[in-house]
């Protein structure tokens, strides 16, 4: 039957989605400092909850087609959970579609190379070696490979409100940049960086092209695929009830509907 078309075309747009969607974190081209991410909170929220959609979207449209036989009615609640969790997942797609690629495209650079108007030097400019230190015995300077003003969150934080304000509302954006973190006479201000997270937010910097095309492709699928998901889901909704009209009857006696035997 139509519905039951719907319902597969559905599920499978879904899987398609769920896919692509998981495809955006594990098949990521380069590896993402967690620190890096501390700048996207409510976008890393809003992934994970987008993953689970799309995962219950896929199991309402199979189950109720399964248990249809036993119960006519699930097919139908498949349908109805399955087009409210695929516009929400459409909604959140949207959003970590959105703002990733202003991250990646924008927010990265600034983070590396500094913010105009705001931030002279980037996170590649304002980190340097600091030697380690002792006299007798005594620690005079803890060394540090990478003695950076801030560390990668915190510039993460900087560079994505920067990024946002200067995609969404245009200008010079601004900020109010804190001091950087006093530590004491014995060690200058700031926050040590190891090698590992430095190379890696280089890493990130020196491929945020290919980065963004990643975020492009796999997310507008994601969309895509949701938005065909959710279409067939309605579709098959509607489908569904006037097949189930058509096949009713009026008893003359009680106006009531009656359903024909099939």
């Amino acid at each position: 039957m139509a519905f039951e078309k719907a319902a597969i075309g559905g599920a499978a747009c879904y899987v398609g989605a769920f896919i692509a969607a998981l495809c955006f974190v594990l098949a990521c081209p380069v590896e993402i400092p967690g620190a890096l991410l501390d700048g996207l909170p409510m976008t890393a929220i809003c992934y994970d909850i987008l993953v689970g959609l799309l995962l219950v979207t896929t199991v309402a449209l199979v189950a109720g087609q399964v248990a249809k036989d036993k119960d006519p009615q699930m097919a139908k609640k498949g349908y109805i959970l399955a087009s409210a969790c695929g516009i929400v997942s459409i909604l959140l797609a949207l959003q970590v579609l959105v703002y990733s690629y202003i991250f990646c495209h924008v927010a990265v650079p600034y983070i590396w190379n500094g913010i105009p108007g705001v931030m002279e030097k980037g996170f590649r400019d304002q980190c340097h070696d600091i030697p380690h230190k002792e006299y007798f015995g005594k620690v005079l300077t803890e060394g540090c490979p990478h003695q950076c003003a801030y560390g990668i969150g915190e510039m993460a934080g900087f560079g994505s409100d920067a990024a946002v304000q200067a995609s969404l509302a245009g200008g010079i954006p601004t900020l109010t940049i804190p001091q950087p973190k006093y530590n004491g006479m014995s060690e200058p201000p700031g926050v040590c960086v190891s090698d590992e997270e430095y190379d890696q937010m280089q890493e990130v910097a020196d491929h945020e092209g290919e980065l963004t095309a990643h975020v492009l492709t796999t997310l507008i699928s994601t969309l895509i695929l949701s938005l065909f998901g959710a279409v067939l889901s309605i579709v098959g909704l509607v489908v569904e009830a006037v097949e189930g009209r058509e096949s009713a009857k009026v008893d003359p006696l009680t106006g009531v509907y009656e359903q024909l035997p099939a």
